[in-house]
């Protein structure tokens, strides 16, 4: 494994492009590899797109990481009273009703506790106090929705080693 590089691919489902890019891990630099991109036509297949970009961007890496992004997905900033990162996880499941509108059991969710660059929590409201309240990053997912995109990274005999949302994605970039 020494001296193997690593190589991941983002994939870009979008419902009129399919796009993709390989970034490989050259000792610490990060260095795009391949790309592709294919125009899917109107009435066109998702799964057709994704196999075209692969056999014309040349990708050497089947381990892909894609985004999801639609009314299937929602994410919100809640206050929650401050607490460890396991209970936040645990208390999260009672508040998902108020910002989620869909049943907790049909949901894929996440949720973090924002930190400052020094790793203090960010606090909302009055200082001090036992009600002092964090502020929370919240994502939720409809499993039917996740699992569609999964399935369809699978049948194309790759392999999903993550999947965000495309917001974030977003942001990040």
């Amino acid at each position: 494994m020494l001296g193997r590089r690593k190589r991941v691919v983002g994939l870009d489902l979008g419902s009129s492009v399919v796009k993709a890019v390989e970034i490989t891990l050259d000792g610490h630099e990060p260095v795009i590899t391949a790309f592709g991109r294919v125009e899917i036509p109107p009435g066109g297949d998702v799964s057709q797109a994704v196999a075209q970009v692969f056999s014309q961007g040349k990708f050497k890496s089947k381990r892909v990481v894609a985004g999801v992004a639609g009314q299937s997905v929602v994410a919100r900033y809640i206050p929650m009273l401050k607490m460890s990162d396991e209970d936040l996880r645990q208390a999260i499941r009672f508040e998902t009703d108020k910002y989620v509108p869909f049943e907790a059991d049909d949901v894929v969710m996440d949720v973090q506790a924002l930190r400052k660059p020094d790793g203090s929590l960010v606090l909302e409201g009055e200082s001090g106090g036992d009600e002092q309240r964090m502020r929370v990053l919240l994502a939720a997912c409809r499993k039917q929705h996740l699992q569609e995109r999964i399935d369809l990274i699978v049948n194309q005999g790759l392999t999903p080693i993550g999947v965000g949302l495309d917001l974030f994605a977003l942001a990040n970039a």
